[in-house]
């Protein structure tokens, strides 16, 4: 370039120089596949890229053509793309980019698809229980992956982290396995189904099924001279060992109170008085806690020569 005034024309600028170039065309038909949770792309590429090679594939995304599409990968000269990061059963919408040193193209056609398969896993597992009995409940998955879920399968190891073994299976967002032990440590995973196959696996639940024993039982009372003997049967621990039994008394119109601890079956209270009528009743510890009361044994002790055994009775 060169300036000219009335006294003359000056020296040329610094010299600079360009390559003429022509439009950079979008992709071209845009479309896909997909397997289970995985999505594949592929596109032409532009029929013009103005003279200068395309050297990246911008890859956009969204599930709402309301909204605004997002950037979601990029790609060399490449032209595909896998998107590993869909859940079944969600719709999908794409749209790629070309660019190259100077350009960026406008976006190709819009690409929808649908990919179906396995649901995605149950949520929120919660395990509570009862004797012998563990109660499951859960969450629907997220998404059905596009076909109907038709049950939940229930599986249980007593290992964190499995092998897992089928326990059972509900067409509900409950279970109840009545085959668990008392004492016995389970860990549960439950897995949905529908006609593609079964989901990934939700979170595992752990629950140890911990319960005080039930109370002691056929009781028998042995009165005589200052004494009172009682026996009793062992209780079911629920899956933990007895440690001991604890014996209460009370004279009537009293309250009961502790008079004595033992790890037999039987118990002797030498702390009585003659003529005088006395309640007891009997409970069993473990590791847990303390039962529930058994049923009352009465007791009089008496200064005779044979001693007197009633059953007892329950009230």
């Amino acid at each position: 370039v060169t300036v000219s005034n009335t006294i003359g024309e000056s020296g040329d600028s610094n010299e600079v120089s360009c390559i003429p170039m022509g439009p950079l065309n979008p992709p071209e038909l845009l479309t896909g596949t997909f397997i289970s949770s995985q999505v594949t792309l592929s596109w032409n590429p532009p029929t013009s890229n103005g003279g200068i090679p395309v050297h990246t594939y911008d890859v956009y995304r969204t599930t709402d053509l309301g909204s605004p599409f997002t950037l979601i990968g990029q790609n060399s000269s490449l032209t595909g793309y896998v998107d590993t990061t869909v859940i079944n059963g969600y719709t999908y919408y794409y749209q790629v980019t070309g660019e190259h040193d100077f350009l960026v193209s406008d976006v190709s056609n819009t690409f929808q698809i649908t990919p179906v398969g396995p649901s995605t896993p149950p949520l929120g597992l919660i395990a509570a229980y009862t004797d012998a009995t563990v109660i499951l409940n859960w969450s629907i998955p997220l998404s059905d992956g596009g076909f109907a879920i038709s049950n939940y399968n229930v599986y249980r190891s007593q290992v964190q982290g499995g092998p897992y073994s089928l326990v059972g299976s509900s067409t509900t967002i409950s279970y109840v396995d009545s085959t668990a032990a008392n004492g016995e440590t389970y860990y549960y995973v439950i897995k949905a189904v529908n006609s593609a196959g079964e989901s990934e696996q939700s979170n595992e639940q752990r629950i140890t099924l911990l319960l005080v024993p039930d109370a002691p039982f056929s009781l028998q009372v042995t009165s005589g001279n200052h004494f009172v003997h009682i026996t009793w049967s062992e209780p079911d621990g629920k899956g933990n060992p007895i440690l001991n039994y604890t014996v209460y008394r009370a004279e009537p119109y009293k309250r009961y109170e502790v008079v004595g601890y033992t790890t037999n079956l039987f118990f002797n209270d030498t702390t009585v008085l003659n003529s005088v009528e006395y309640n007891y009743v009997i409970t069993a510890n473990n590791t847990i806690g303390e039962s529930s009361y058994s049923a009352i044994a009465a007791g009089i002790p008496a200064d005779r020569s044979e001693e007197h055994t009633s059953e007892l009775q329950s009230h």
